[in-house]
């Protein structure tokens, strides 16, 4: 989901044709509460699915007034966050979504936010330099517009970094993690807790690029060329997070 012009289209992973725009809804006015549309009681949420008598809570956002601009993190102060509990804790704003194994829509501003361990959660983060950290289970992170730093966390999670100049974490025995869209002029794939250049192994697996560590695959990178990658790892891969 994203405004356009003042209003709200709504797009489907997997489904390129299916475009559905709800005019002069601004994102913080969307919900899906909980609901029962087949009784007089009916839902405060504004979508119901064909074929569903419910409107489940699947959908949570973030307004604006979550992080105050004034109060905004420097590109600086983003990249000094440590992936700890208590440094996402210590940012300004709304540092944790709110519910487990839910998709969540971010703001435009910059988010320090992380999901829940055991949790499959949906973290958007629309504009802004974002970061995102998933935690345990299999999540799902956009970063949108803006230059941010991704971290899956433990689990087989799927990374897609938009538009921008994004940095995607991986450290030691987190599982297997799917980047969507890793571009080799503008990304990096930076390395923490003691995970080096020399222990990676880079191979092609059809059109995509696998990094294995101890013959462990830890990232898929879909449609890169491996050879490209290879040319480029020196300046593509690193220990900081810096741009």
């Amino acid at each position: 989901m994203q405004e356009v012009d003042g209003n709200l289209v709504l797009t489907f992973v997997g489904f390129p044709d299916i475009e559905i725009t709800l005019e002069e809804i601004k994102l913080e006015e969307f919900d899906t509460l909980p609901g029962d549309v087949t009784h007089n009681n009916s839902p405060v949420g504004n979508i119901v699915f064909e074929g569903n008598s419910d409107s489940f809570d699947t959908v949570d956002i973030f307004n604006a007034s979550y992080i105050e601009p004034e109060e905004e993190l420097s590109r600086e102060e983003l990249e000094s966050i440590i992936f700890t509990n208590e440094s996402f804790f210590a940012a300004p704003g709304r540092n944790r979504i709110f519910n487990q194994d839910t998709v969540t829509f971010l703001n435009d501003n910059n988010n320090v936010v992380m999901g829940f361990d055991n949790s499959d959660d949906v973290i958007n983060g629309q504009g802004g330099d974002d970061l995102l950290w998933g935690k345990s289970g299999d999540d799902t992170l956009r970063g949108g517009g803006g230059d941010d730093i991704l971290f899956g966390g433990e689990g087989d999670d799927t990374l897609t970094g938009s538009v921008g100049r994004d940095r995607f974490v991986f450290t030691p025995n987190t599982g297997m993690d799917t980047i969507t869209d890793f571009d080799l002029d503008d990304d990096k794939i930076v390395l923490q807790d003691g995970l080096r250049l020399e222990d990676l192994e880079i191979q092609s697996f059809g059109s995509s690029t696998h990094i294995l560590v101890n013959g462990e695959a830890i990232a898929r990178l879909v449609n890169v060329d491996t050879d490209g990658f290879l040319q480029k790892q020196d300046t593509i891969i690193s220990s900081e997070l810096g741009l």
